[in-house]
């Protein structure tokens, strides 16, 4: 049978799980930033290709249709990478809220008051549980931009081939 967890091994788990979900929201954040980033000087550049004057033939032409190609890839890459990093936040939020849980279990049955451990006051903060309307609000622009940029990106390839990519098209 296992050891019965003290309050203390508790605090320290749910510390860490705070951290562990801190980092993969902070990869999110970032990752959304190189999206964003990335992706406005793709479609500058893309605009600017359309614009330019026919003397550049081919390789206008070449441009025309790898910064696209390279607006999906790099969506498909960082979308995949986010889904990660929320899929682990996900399974983070729900360990924490089972040790929030227990630790609140441990405090009620304690002979010490039960917002007290060592002297401190502990203070059981109110959080947004996983699968709440909150957190699923919260996880929608990196699920939906994602998508829709990529989409983008496709639509625009699709108007390249119904208009045509050759130089004074």
């Amino acid at each position: 049978m296992a050891a019965r967890e003290t309050i203390g091994d508790l605090i320290f788990l749910l510390n860490r799980l705070d951290e562990q979900i801190r980092i993969e929201l902070d990869l999110v954040g970032h990752r959304m930033s190189v999206l964003a980033v990335s992706q406005s000087f793709l479609f500058t550049a893309f605009t600017t290709d359309l614009l330019i004057a026919d003397r550049f033939g081919r390789f206008r032409t070449i441009l025309l249709w790898a910064i696209p190609l390279l607006g999906i890839a790099i969506c498909l890459i960082i979308g995949f990478a986010l889904s990660a990093a929320m899929y682990v936040s996900h399974v983070r939020k729900v360990e924490r809220e089972v040790c929030r849980d227990r630790l609140r279990e441990e405090l009620e049955e304690s002979s010490l008051r039960p917002d007290v451990f060592r002297g401190k006051k502990i203070e059981i903060l109110a959080h947004v549980a996983p699968r709440s309307i909150p957190d699923k609000f919260g996880n929608y622009p990196p699920l939906l931009l994602v998508p829709a940029i990529a989409i983008c990106w496709i639509v625009l390839v699709g108007a390249l081939l119904i208009r045509g990519t050759q130089p004074g098209s």
